[in-house]
């Protein structure tokens, strides 16, 4: 699923300034303000892969009743997230917080990744290797 979101995230790359010059380019909207909503979308979509990436493994969690473990991991992609939203905002303006979530989402996924793989429960502190 991560690679669909990969490969999801690009074409919408791509299409990007095609899809919104025709969906909201009209009267006071102009090309300028078709570059900078361009712009921000495409930082968006960041987050796209890990989410599709997620949303199996959270599905997987879920079904080993792992409800603490996906608990812990949600606050902790949302600490990352905030934390990365006061860092980046400082940097980058508005694309800063599209790449906060971005961190925030690949973070997330990153931490299922490795409790699936190694079998971690943070409920117990122990591994099923």
């Amino acid at each position: 699923m991560l690679t669909v979101g990969l490969l999801g995230a690009c074409l919408a790359y791509v299409l990007a300034p095609y899809a919104i010059k025709l969906l909201f380019q009209k009267g006071a909207f102009t090309a300028d303000d078709t570059l900078a909503v361009t712009t921000l979308f495409r930082f968006g979509l960041l987050q796209v892969p890990f989410y599709f990436g997620m949303c199996v493994l959270v599905q997987l969690f879920a079904s080993e009743m792992r409800y603490r473990t996906i608990s812990i991991v949600s606050l902790l992609g949302f600490s990352v997230k905030v934390l990365c939203n006061v860092l980046l905002v400082r940097l980058y303006g508005a694309q800063g917080v599209l790449l906060a979530t971005g961190v925030g989402a690949a973070c997330i996924h990153a931490c299922y990744i490795y409790l699936a793989r190694f079998r971690v429960s943070l409920a117990s502190g122990r591994t099923g290797i």
